[in-house]
């Protein structure tokens, strides 16, 4: 009998991984790419009675997929170019069809009426309330946190939809969410404070003979670009490497097979070589925030979590934002979900991503206020410092927008960062006229460019209309 699996193909259909079923599209024709015999392999009929899930999965993204081209289910079912799929009677596989139509039908009205019960709650509506409702709405978000802060004030918070939708779990403001990338803004924030004290310089070598991580990293020479790579080269995306393909930190399936977050720099330094000399690219990249990581526990000599715990949130009573948990959720974190999937089906994603072991870099899980809190209590470091990053630079430049600390952007200028990992979006923006901004989402839409394009015109228009802040009643669609 015949061995396969198939796997969710990213680059194909822009579904992240979800067990081994991967979709192909080619010229509109769906089909399942057998893959080479492996030790995990299962048979046909195995893999049709133990995996009834993946194959409605596989089936209700189809449906999604034909929905939104205007594909007809009897088009779609001649579509289906596998042996496997080809000898379910048609009305079996419209019978299935249906019954996940009525599914996605249930979903939805549970989904849309808990929203629209949260809505009709407040007490005092405000015109943004609306906004975010329509986005939700139109993007089939299931939770979604948003926070504005004016100057020093908390002008605006709200949490809508549900955290977790089997359950009908309402989200609300002690919602916790991942906030991705913009793990790296408390990183930086966090090198800042240890040069501050003088702990450490933006010129202090990283790698090498003088360089603060020295002994323990590695079993081969440094490599000479890496001997001369400085915190700031870092904190400027200027290393040179492990960044794009190379950078290794965003791949769950490496952090999960590492030892500890040791392991992964020597890992690095042995095996990926550094491509361009510190300081003539700029390139994004998470392990580099890893890295700057690992320094803060050499030079304090705590870990990580609870240095910046106690010396840059606790001080400002920031106690929410934490490390997400590798073996369980954290009370009140959110649960996350697919993309194109919901309200199809209940998309939960189950599977650990192992972000602690990229704490820096992407670790932590934090309430979209207490994100705003963090930005208006520190809202500028010493501007001494600020030509040892930018040394030349002038006040709103270019370069200052690739930094992912907002105390070191100029008043005048606009600072905004945005990332969309599996199951999770994340937005934080510091305006030129005093506004801070924080939204958290527990899903994602990598393949639908409008999705953030929404966001941030949503964003705009409400900074250049003050009153959408203030209460005011309005009519739910």
């Amino acid at each position: 009998m015949k061995r396969f699996q198939v796997e969710f193909h990213p680059a194909a259909c822009g579904a992240k991984r979800n067990g081994d079923a991967r979709i192909l599209e080619s010229n509109s024709t769906y089909f399942l790419e057998p893959l080479p015999e492996t030790e995990n392999a299962v048979s046909h009929t195995e893999w049709s009675k133990l995996n009834i899930t993946r194959l409605q999965n596989i089936l209700t993204w189809l449906c999604l997929k034909s929905l939104r081209n205007g594909i007809s289910f009897d088009a779609l079912h001649r579509k289906l170019q596998m042996k496997f799929f080809s000898q379910i009677p048609y009305c079996i596989f419209s019978a299935l069809i249906f019954l996940l139509s009525e599914s996605c039908k249930t979903r939805n009205a549970n989904w849309r009426e808990a929203l629209n019960e949260q809505m009709s709650r407040e007490k005092n509506p405000r015109p943004l309330d609306s906004s975010i409702y329509d986005f939700m709405l139109s993007y089939h978000v299931p939770a979604m946190s948003v926070t504005v802060g004016k100057n020093s004030s908390i002008i605006y918070s709200r949490t809508f939809g549900l955290a977790n939708l089997s359950r009908r779990e309402p989200a609300d403001t002690e919602s916790l969410f991942r906030v991705l990338g913009l793990s790296t803004a408390i990183t930086s924030l966090a090198i800042s404070k240890l040069v501050q004290q003088g702990k450490i310089s933006y010129d202090s070598k990283v790698f090498g003979e003088d360089g603060i991580l020295l002994k323990g990293y590695g079993h081969k020479s440094i490599p000479s670009y890496a001997s001369g790579m400085t915190i700031a080269n870092f904190l400027r995306m200027e290393s040179g490497g492990w960044s794009g393909a190379d950078d290794y930190m965003m791949d769950s399936r490496l952090r999960g097979r590492l030892a500890n977050k040791d392991s992964a720099i020597s890992w690095i330094l042995d095996d990926t070589a550094v491509k361009q000399k510190p300081g003539s690219v700029i390139n994004f990249s998470y392990t580099g925030f890893h890295i700057l990581g690992m320094i803060i526990e050499k030079v304090t000599g705590e870990p990580y979590e609870k240095w910046v715990k106690e010396n840059i949130l606790s001080p400002f009573g920031i106690k929410r934002i934490q490390i997400e948990n590798e073996e369980s959720k954290i009370p009140h974190e959110v649960t996350y979900y697919n993309d194109q999937s919901w309200p199809l089906y209940n998309g939960e994603i189950d599977e650990d991503l192992h972000l602690a072991k990229a704490d820096a870099a992407i670790g932590w899980i934090a309430t979209s206020m207490d994100m705003v809190r963090l930005m208006q209590s520190y809202k500028q470091i010493d501007s001494s410092l600020k030509s040892k990053i930018f040394p030349g630079a002038k006040p709103g430049s270019s370069r200052e927008y690739y930094f992912p600390d907002w105390t070191y952007v100029a008043d005048s200028s606009n600072w905004w960062l945005q990332f969309l990992y599996y199951g999770s979006s994340s937005v934080l923006v510091k305006s030129s006229r005093g506004f801070y901004w924080s939204v958290l989402i527990n899903t994602y839409r990598p393949v639908e460019n409008e999705f953030f394009n929404d966001l941030d015109s949503m964003i705009r228009t409400a900074m250049d209309k003050p009153d959408l802040f203030t209460a005011k009643r309005t009519n739910l669609k």
